[in-house]
């Protein structure tokens, strides 16, 4: 296998890859760290930049059927200032997601004047983007002048006094329905994302479905409620938006590419290119009496195109029955410019401590994995969709 630290052309490229890969139960929003870091990285074909990472280890729970893994990089546009919109639209634009800049610039957002009030704070919601399974949502708070002058008293706002921070719980709702009716059943559950968006006062919060691990897709148009409760307000934040899928391209691939390593099989189920996402279904089977450890369970894969160019990772979910032989993993990827020729999948395993519950790190603060070239895919994209 060849170490990541040994390629030159990658090693500076992904950042952070896992904030927190295997959690003991399966879990509908994550509130207890609201504000996981989105570290960035750099692509100098991309036009990217790159900020001193900060070093990290993550540590592993045990006996897990489900996890998240929140990941994401910064490919900012060079002319990222002139195409910035003034007021609300910056949530995205200013966001270090690829997709969302790129469906702001390519009008593939819906702009809102939804909100509603208690005791004197706002809570809006400016826009909202969906590509028919992601959908990401900007939040934004707005503080009444009482609210201001006692922060001012104190000296001001804070990361404490974020949108972030202050949300203590969010329930959302389909056309009246928990959007955990979309879900496989009660031990896959769908998760709730949220990460800061251009300040403190705002936010971006993103939920998928899970219609390739056995879930309902979402409609194409539908009425999302968000009921949201802050901390030291009473009564819950209700809002109604509608949501409407985007009308960008949208590419499906079911290539459907297995390979064999050593106890299982891996196989590439299917791709799906958006404006907003590239979707990455992989299905990976235990052979014999295998069990899933650790490092089989917490395998990742790089995503590259024909240039060798890699696509940071978003966000992605992975599940397996407790005591299964199959994981069925739906990775996130930031969108292709446009269709590739080729796309190069390469999966790989952390590289863990003795104990298994850390990862290795590189002298920068890397996580160290290692590719299983047994396991490369390189796909070729139809002529007639490029």
């Amino acid at each position: 296998m060849s170490t990541r630290s040994e390629v030159d052309d990658v090693q500076d490229v992904q950042l952070e890859r896992i904030e927190q890969l295997i959690r003991n139960t399966p879990m509908a929003i994550d509130l207890t760290e609201p504000t996981m870091e989105r570290y960035k990285n750099s692509n100098g074909s991309s036009g990217a930049r790159h900020d001193k990472r900060q070093k990290i280890t993550a540590i592993i729970a045990s006996a897990a059927a489900f996890f998240i893994i929140v990941i994401s990089g910064s490919f900012v546009s060079p002319t990222m200032a002139a195409s910035i919109k003034h007021g609300l639209a910056s949530i995205f634009n200013l966001s270090d997601d690829l997709g969302l800049k790129s469906a702001e610039d390519n009008g593939l957002v819906t702009h809102l004047e939804a909100k509603d009030t208690h005791q004197g704070l706002t809570l809006k919601v400016p826009l909202v983007t969906y590509d028919g399974s992601r959908v990401a949502i900007g939040l934004e708070q707005e503080q009444g002048q009482e609210q201001e002058q006692q922060q001012a008293a104190f000296g001001g706002t804070d990361s404490e006094d974020g949108i972030i921070n202050r949300i203590s719980d969010i329930d959302l709702f389909i056309d009246g329905k928990s959007i955990q009716t979309f879900a496989p059943d009660s031990s896959n559950s769908i998760g709730i994302l949220q990460y800061p968006g251009k300040d403190n006062n705002s936010s971006i919060m993103e939920f998928s479905d899970l219609h390739n691990q056995g879930g309902k897709a979402f409609p194409s148009n539908f009425n999302l409620g968000l009921n949201i409760k802050v901390s030291g307000i009473e009564e819950p934040f209700r809002i109604h938006i509608p949501v409407e899928r985007n009308t960008g391209s949208f590419l499906v691939l079911q290539p459907s590419v297995s390979k064999h390593y050593k106890n299982f099989d891996f196989t590439i189920d299917k791709i799906e290119l958006s404006p907003l996402t590239t979707t990455i279904t992989t299905h990976l089977r235990l052979l014999g009496d295998a069990e899933f450890d650790v490092p089989t369970r917490s395998m990742g894969i790089d995503v590259f195109d024909e240039k060798g160019n890699i696509f940071n990772l978003l966000s992605g979910n992975g599940w397996n029955a407790t005591g299964g032989t199959e994981l069925v993993t739906e990775y996130r990827f930031n969108p292709f410019p446009s269709t590739p020729q080729k796309i190069i999948i390469k999966p790989y395993f952390m590289r863990f401590k003795q104990d298994k519950t850390s990862f290795q790190l590189d002298e920068d603060g890397y996580p160290i994995v290692d590719y299983i070239p047994e396991l490369e895919v390189t796909l070729l994209c139809p002529p007639e969709s490029r």
